[in-house]
């Protein structure tokens, strides 16, 4: 079954008529995705390899070696899973930005995507379209597909924290699970500790950060493909209320020789379903919109509709 990520930009190429758009926001939503999920793995790889090293300790007279063995914390490891775990963060809350950016371009609302309220506005805009196009009236029109990202997950309230957090406090934290120098001793074989990296989420709240990192990808990941389904279900819904794709493809066709210049819709044609109501659905044959009322309009078969 393929990803509804993916089946929402399926759905999208038979209904949109600004195809490059369409794959553009396909593009962009998977680059966070892939970004999100490289970040992942290279966390856990710097876990796994380690944060500290080990050093012999020298005698403060004669500067010889001793056979005490020193733990401390490789700096250049520590930098480089902070500067993953900040990327990680950037990326997973970028990730419902660029899926509500997609649903904005999508459902051709053509939003200011600088908006700072677009989440809010683009969930308004599927509800209204849901309650006027297919008189389903509230809660049933909520379920928009953006509703999961308006709601205030606890899980994902803290990834949001500690995004905005990241420019002001470490949020790796680091602390040993053994002292190393209370008797002389050797490093544990590869010479590593995998329980001393935590994701600090404030108020006292720790989590080994090989256990939070790779659990809280799959959620952001599962929450997107979740959302992607449902407005992908929602825009199939749009699609046949407005004709169908034969209808959608000559949405298409007109707009790309045109730029969306009006249209008298002289001809008229049914498509291959019928509406909520029973009838028939009818759409003009030269620009595709929808008609609704085809007296007077040309038929394919040369008639006229009375």
């Amino acid at each position: 079954m393929r990803p509804g990520r993916l089946l929402l930009f399926d759905v999208a190429r038979t209904y949109c008529r600004d195809l490059a758009s369409v794959d553009a926001a396909r593009e962009f939503l998977q680059f966070k995705v892939h970004v999100a999920e490289h970040a992942r793995e290279r966390i856990l790889m710097v876990v796994n390899r380690g944060v500290t090293t080990f050093e012999t300790v020298k005698h403060p007279a004669t500067g010889h070696p001793t056979n005490i063995t020193k733990e401390s914390h490789d700096a250049i490891a520590v930098m480089e899973l902070r500067m993953w775990f900040d990327l990680l963060l950037f990326e997973l809350v970028s990730i419902e930005d660029a899926l509500v950016q997609a649903a904005n371009a999508v459902f051709e609302f053509n939003d200011s995507p600088e908006n700072r309220h677009l989440k809010k506005i683009v969930h308004g805009r599927i509800c209204k379209e849901l309650e006027t196009r297919h008189n389903l009236a509230p809660p049933e029109s909520e379920a928009t597909g953006i509703h999961d990202w308006l709601r205030a997950e606890p899980w994902l309230t803290d990834i949001r924290e500690l995004r905005n957090q990241a420019t002001h406090r470490n949020l790796v934290k680091l602390r040993e699970s053994k002292s190393w120098h209370e008797k002389p001793t050797l490093p544990p074989p590869r010479g590593y500790l995998r329980s001393e990296c935590y994701v600090d989420l404030g108020n006292g709240r720790e989590e080994p950060i090989a256990e939070w990192v790779p659990i809280t990808v799959d959620k952001v990941k599962d929450l997107l493909n979740g959302s992607a389904k449902r407005l992908a279900d929602v825009l199939t819904l749009l699609r046949s209320f407005y004709g169908g794709e034969a209808a959608a493809a000559r949405r298409r066709a007109w707009w790309k020789q045109t730029k969306g210049a009006p249209c008298a819709h002289p001809g008229a044609e049914a498509a291959e379903l019928i509406g909520r109501d029973g009838l028939t659905i009818y759409f003009c044959s030269d620009c595709g919109e929808r008609v609704y009322n085809v007296t007077g309009k040309k038929s394919p078969k040369g008639g006229t509709y009375i």
